[in-house]
């Protein structure tokens, strides 16, 4: 059975489709336009809500990125891209690998619409710069997290670096994000 990933580029659906390659699973890629919901209408078919990603293999169907991550790891694995249930830090990895969705998007959501998506009377640059800082904050905890484990980021990819915004947090610290970024 072939796994089928509805994706749209610069979306979270990067995250199973970085997974996929990384493990070197047949699938098959449907890329959409942004936002599928009004894009690509027929999606709504695969998932009501229009929103990527979403996974098919077989009678299930996945919208969650980083559940989609944990599946395709602990169902074809083994793999290096996840932390063993008898390791050490299998609690945070999964920890870890939830928060980017849990805790992450959020801000990011907020800087977007209150910087990008609203019409300009209606963008808020205090909203935008505070949840700016929020995410950097967050963004913080995650290295420090990493650093405390003894690794520097290249001795390992694991699962939950697919997609916690190191590249993110890094180009915002070099280019001085708190005047620039947007």
């Amino acid at each position: 059975m072939t796994l089928k990933l509805y994706h749209c580029k610069r979306a979270r659906s990067v995250r199973p489709l970085w997974t996929l390659e990384e493990m070197g699973l047949d699938y098959e890629l449907i890329t959409m336009p942004f936002p599928p919901r009004y894009l690509a209408k027929e999606f709504k078919q695969i998932n009501p809500l229009g929103t990527v990603p979403a996974l098919v293999n077989g009678n299930l169907v996945m919208t969650e990125s980083a559940g989609i991550c944990q599946y395709l790891v602990d169902k074809y694995g083994p793999t290096n891209l996840a932390v063993g249930k008898d390791e050490a830090d299998y609690g945070n990895y999964l920890n870890w690998l939830h928060r980017s969705d849990a805790t992450l998007t959020f801000p990011q959501t907020l800087v977007l619409r209150y910087t990008r998506l609203e019409p300009e009377a209606q963008r808020n640059p205090q909203v935008a710069n505070d949840y700016r800082k929020w995410f950097l904050y967050r963004g913080f905890e995650l290295i420090f997290w990493y650093g405390t484990m003894g690794k520097s980021h290249t001795d390992s990819l694991r699962t939950t670096e697919l997609f916690s915004c190191y590249k993110e947090l890094h180009r915002m610290v070099r280019t001085e994000f708190w005047n620039t970024y947007d």
